[in-house]
């Protein structure tokens, strides 16, 4: 019932005999360079297109429940530990005030990497502009780039991102672990953007359990945009599930359990 790591399809997608064939091709070189390291370290090879074994003693896995398969054989407890995620703490975060200080909340950031995606970016702050909703935007290192910036929009190289995530309506992201899960902590709707590694995975997942949208970086209109942001800031019912399952999460902080399940493990 889990589909194919980095590919993005459910668990019944048809393609799926495609794309493991694909994936199997594409990685053969590294590899095959992999498992010559590990010979030569006195390591067994892997299995074709596997680059990570589980460890005998403890392994820790950050899939709150919420988001999580079902498997058809499940693992052992005694050696996978699930978390309710695992979210940093950061400073506080004061709102700037915007000369357009009216409406939700909406933070976007598309990590470090993404954030080299100025042309995207651009485009989304014209459909900001019309929205009636203030923006936090991550811009990285790039934030002199922007010459004309919508009054609603405030742009900066760098925030302590769980703090702000805490305080918005709506997280626009690339869907990588952290952000998916600091908007699941948080309670927050994800519109999920992605452009690599698991972040195709969690766009996917996002839209089967209802805790977000998934749209792809190319190939949407303003409008499309437009009724996506403005359709998860007004879905009650996702809201309230969302509100629930943030409950969920801080009564389990990750942090602590992954640590007392490391102490256990140190004293036997």
């Amino acid at each position: 019932n889990v589909p194919p790591y980095l590919s993005g399809l459910a668990a019944d997608d048809p393609s799926r005999a495609a794309f493991e064939v694909r994936y199997l091709a594409a990685v053969a070189p590294a590899h095959d360079r992999f498992n010559r390291l590990r010979i030569d370290a006195g390591l067994a090879p892997l299995p074709k297109g596997l680059f990570l074994e589980a460890s005998p003693d403890l392994n820790l896995l950050l899939t709150p429940t919420i988001v999580r398969r079902e498997r058809a054989k499940q693992l052992d407890p005694a050696r996978f530990v699930y978390l309710e995620g695992c979210v940093r703490s950061e400073g506080p975060f004061d709102l700037p005030v915007f000369p357009r200080n009216d409406g939700p909340l909406v933070y976007l950031s598309f990590g470090s990497l993404g954030a080299m995606d100025v042309g995207l970016i651009e485009r989304m702050l014209a459909v900001f502009d019309r929205l009636p909703a203030r923006f936090i935007v991550n811009v990285g290192g790039l934030r002199d780039t922007y010459r004309a910036v919508p009054d609603n929009v405030y742009l900066d190289a760098w925030f302590p991102q769980p703090s702000v995530v805490a305080k918005s309506d709506l997280f626009i992201h690339h869907g990588g672990n952290n952000s998916f899960c600091e908007a699941l902590r948080f309670g927050v709707p994800s519109l999920i953007m992605p452009y690599c590694w698991d972040g195709h995975d969690n766009a996917q997942r996002a839209e089967e359990t209802g805790v977000g949208r998934h749209i792809g970086r190319d190939g949407w209109s303003d409008d499309e945009l437009e009724n996506a942001i403005l359709g998860l800031m007004a879905d009650s019912e996702m809201r309230f599930r969302l509100k629930e399952n943030a409950a969920t999460m801080a009564r389990a902080p990750g942090t602590e359990i992954a640590a007392e399940a490391i102490l256990a493990l140190v004293r036997t």
